[in-house]
């Protein structure tokens, strides 16, 4: 009996370390996964020179509401409103846009500065984005044919290398990606405590504090974010008050030549906005994706 009893608490502890062994390998894996998203969107993004025409929309705390005609070059993006707080903008309005349009055009510095200042931008993002398979610990949670959900919760043993870093070690949330082509989905956090910078003496970012980013595959092989939403709060140094509450939409996307030029850009995106103008096809919402 004593016998039969160790065999069956012996086999129980068996099971129980196969259980251990088994979650430890899949988390594993889903590191291994975001890893290998994260690897891959970071080696298209420095490969990809495409440009393309698309409609955003963005509402921003204390501005209005704009739905915009952009146009991608390699020296920067021109816009120009389509629609301000649902009206049409006014004449002013339309000449303020052309002046910037044709300043950017016409001053020889100008796109050497946008450059410069995306490429910093563009590096700041790509190093935050490199973490995550590191800050975080991910759980897969679903399945949807390719795309597949990942929850994820802070690793304990990640130390923060910079300040924004730190948000990591309060960040919940999941991830949709898709598996076959490697590329992101959507992520989405949610801080479930107060950050504090510096014990509190640099500022911090309030509890509840959401994100929200949506990508989809708008050509063959081709993904671009088409939702990005941020509601955070807080204070940083010296009292000043943090409140980012911005939404954007982005939409009806078409492809532009690899070589188009920053005149030819301006060229194409008058005659865009004119035309939707005169018809009146300018309507509030960029007409972007869904939740999954």
């Amino acid at each position: 009996m004593l016998g039969r009893v160790f065999l069956l608490a012996f086999l129980g502890f068996l099971a129980f370390l196969i259980g251990v062994a088994t979650a430890q390998s899949q988390q594993m894996c889903a590191n291994d996964l975001v890893r290998q998203v994260v690897n891959n969107e970071l080696k298209i993004g420095d490969q990809d020179r495409s440009h393309w025409m698309y409609r955003r929309h963005t509402e921003k705390q204390n501005a209005p509401k704009q739905e915009e005609e952009v146009v991608e070059t390699s020296n920067g993006s021109l816009t120009r409103p389509i629609l301000i707080d649902g009206r049409q903008p006014t004449a002013e309005e339309q000449q303020k846009a052309e002046q910037h349009i044709q300043q950017l055009a016409s001053d020889p510095s100008e796109p050497e500065r946008s450059s410069r200042q995306r490429k910093e931008e563009q590096e700041h993002t790509d190093r935050m984005f490199r973490m995550l398979p590191d800050a975080l610990n991910f759980t897969y949670a679903e399945e949807r044919g390719d795309l597949v959900k990942l929850t994820f919760v802070p690793n304990p043993q990640f130390r923060a290398p910079t300040r924004e870093a730190e948000v990591f070690h309060a960040l919940q949330g999941f991830m949709w990606v898709d598996r076959k082509q490697n590329r992101l989905g959507e992520i989405s956090g949610r801080l479930v405590r107060k950050v504090k910078f510096g014990g509190g003496l640099l500022g911090h970012l309030d509890e509840g504090g959401t994100f929200d980013v949506k990508k989809e595959e708008v050509a063959p092989g081709s993904w671009k974010m088409t939702v990005l939403s941020v509601n955070m709060t807080g204070r940083v140094l010296f009292f000043k008050a943090i409140s980012e509450q911005q939404k954007e939409s982005r939409g009806e996307f078409k492809r532009l030549p690899d070589d188009l030029t920053v005149a030819q850009a301006a060229e194409l995106l008058q005659k865009q906005v004119i035309s939707q103008l005169q018809t009146g096809t300018g309507q509030a919402g960029a007409g972007a994706a869904g939740s999954r």
